[in-house]
């Protein structure tokens, strides 16, 4: 969605400010793209006005090595090298030692 909004964008942009015959070249993408943008805003307001949030079930559905690639950047920030991360985690999550 945010590729199309920003083709239209674009192009709106480069447009002289006279009468331009290369406009004609544009006109069927630009409608493509605004149907494009309108159908996905349609779906998305769609999905969030019937979307029911469960916290308890997410909370449950929650692994801690989902956070290993968060982990391995924050030692990055501190000054370890990435491949050096692999070794440190591995051990630990195979532990269940995983936490930041």
């Amino acid at each position: 969605m945010e590729s199309h909004s920003a083709l239209v964008h674009g192009v709106g942009l480069g447009l002289p400010s006279t009468h331009n015959e290369d406009l004609q070249e544009s006109w069927e993408n630009i409608l493509d793209c605004v149907k494009t943008v309108s159908d996905s805003v349609r779906i998305a307001a769609g999905v969030l006005a019937t979307l029911e949030v469960k916290p308890d079930r997410m909370r449950a559905a929650l692994d801690p090595f989902l956070l290993a690639t968060d982990i391995a950047d924050h030692l990055v920030r501190k000054g370890v090298p990435f491949r050096e991360t692999h070794h440190i985690l591995g051990p630990r999550r195979r532990s269940g030692q995983v936490h930041l």
